[in-house]
């Protein structure tokens, strides 16, 4: 439904690394999804992985296709989703939208996506409409989504949305994406880095503390340096009250000595260096905030599969046809 699921892109991004992963035991075709493919087009694929972001977001800008592909292959053991969008509280509320009425997928506002005017056209004659319908009448397809460590699949549905639990996937593929062995940064300088984040909890959390916020950026490797630098970084859980969701800042302030604060209500049970707050990593000394990232980086490692594992297991899962329709 987006760009970056169309073709591997510089930034690193959970569907990147799930066709990296899936490239370790099969071959892997990117492509752009296109109102003329047919299901025989489609049906000459092992497997199908779709990205699947709120379809009203402004990133899907793939959309007709996509949604096209979706009403073609909606019932078929071969299609996956991939639930991987950074705002997941859009999920339910845009879902929503388009099943009540799919014509909203086409207000003048969407008019510059990729085959805007050839779906319009042919509204009546796509599988848009068949899409759109299943998502609200259908039992789903099998869907992946990029789990952390500490996350649970019934809080994952809820936060997504979806109800189809069961037919809920969660990945952790970071074992391909730590570094064996962490940018040694002993020297940090006075300022948080963080995740941008249009909610409260940044507001909650800038009465306690005193070093100044720079916000990181979506370009990876001037992100990775802003956070390089800084004391530590700040994730903000998602808007909500949803809780913490996969970000790949985690994975580069693991890979860089940095301490991390997010939601503590959602990490606490996980390891009790999760569960510090801000201000108490701003009072630590370098050593002491050292110690804290080191002990983050073994509990996460330890807590997920190794690459080999990751992969071994996400074939399997791939594979897995047992996740029959009920």
């Amino acid at each position: 439904m987006a760009s970056s699921h169309c073709h591997p892109r510089e930034n690193v991004s959970f569907f990147g690394t799930l066709a990296e992963a899936v490239g370790e035991f099969a071959e892997v075709t990117w492509a752009t999804p296109k109102i003329s493919w047919t299901k025989s087009d489609l049906e000459k694929f092992d497997f199908i992985f779709l990205g699947f972001i709120p379809p009203t977001a402004m990133s899907a800008n793939k959309i007709y296709g996509a949604m096209h592909v979706l009403g073609l292959m909606f019932d078929s053991p071969k299609l996956r989703l991939v639930a991987d969008s950074q705002q997941i509280w859009q999920y339910k509320n845009s879902i929503n939208h388009i099943k009540k009425d799919v014509s909203r997928l086409f207000d003048r506002f969407y008019s510059k996506r990729a085959e805007y005017k050839r779906a319009k056209d042919s509204l009546k004659y796509t599988k848009i409409e068949v899409a759109a319908e299943k998502l609200d009448s259908s039992v789903w397809p099998i869907t992946y989504y990029p789990a952390l460590p500490w996350t649970e699949s019934a809080v994952a549905a809820r936060s997504l949305g979806f109800s189809l639990e069961k037919r809920l996937v969660g990945l952790n593929l970071d074992s391909m994406l730590i570094n064996p062995e962490p940018i040694d940064m002993s020297e940090k300088a006075p300022f948080w880095s963080v995740v941008p984040s249009d909610g409260k909890w940044l507001k909650k959390v800038d009465p306690f503390i005193f070093r100044p916020l720079i916000q990181t950026v979506v370009h990876d490797e001037t992100s990775l340096k802003t956070i390089k630098d800084s004391l530590g970084l700040l994730v903000p859980p998602q808007d909500r009250n949803l809780g913490t969701w996969w970000n790949y800042r985690y994975i580069q302030a693991l890979n860089s000595n940095t301490p991390i604060v997010t939601d503590w209500t959602t990490i606490r049970d996980f390891d009790p260096s999760w569960s510090y707050l801000a201000y108490q990593i701003e009072e630590m000394s370098p050593l002491e905030r050292l110690s804290v990232a080191k002990n983050q980086l073994e509990s996460y490692r330890s807590s997920i599969k190794t690459k080999n594992q990751s992969i071994d297991s996400l074939r399997e899962a791939i594979l897995d046809l047992s996740l029959e329709r009920i």
